[in-house]
């Protein structure tokens, strides 16, 4: 989403020196993006227990993601897609693996091509 992708820039220029864009600052933003949301520290750092900081940040990712979606996987509450996704990924570990490359292969709604030189962390802003 574009409130994700602001964060995650903010932490890219304060962390990184807008050098090679860090896991750390990646986490760190996807943290305050969960906050934005409404997701409490106290199940955050469940999430986090049960699956791994990784695994956590990649689930609200993919349910932030998928909150700007125009199909039929559109969510409309971003915060309990997050929840409901992280625990279908404590039961059977196969969500985040099996969504993952639609995360990277998609942005905008749109495939994107073969990479190139970018202006931000994350690419050119659509």
């Amino acid at each position: 989403s574009e409130p994700l992708r602001e964060i995650i820039e903010l932490y890219w220029n304060a962390l990184d020196n807008r050098g090679q864009l860090s896991w750390q600052s990646v986490q760190l933003a996807v943290k305050d993006r969960a906050d934005q949301l409404g997701i409490s520290g106290g199940i955050w750092q469940r999430q986090c227990g049960i699956l791994g900081e990784e695994r956590t940040a990649l689930c609200l990712m993919i349910a932030d993601r998928n909150a700007d979606r125009s199909d039929d996987y559109r969510v409309r509450d971003t915060a309990a897609a997050f929840v409901g996704m992280a625990r279908s990924e404590a039961r059977q570990g196969v969500v985040v693996n099996s969504l993952l490359g639609e995360l990277i292969g998609y942005h905008g709604g749109q495939r994107l091509q073969p990479p190139r030189a970018a202006a931000g962390p994350l690419g050119p802003a659509a």
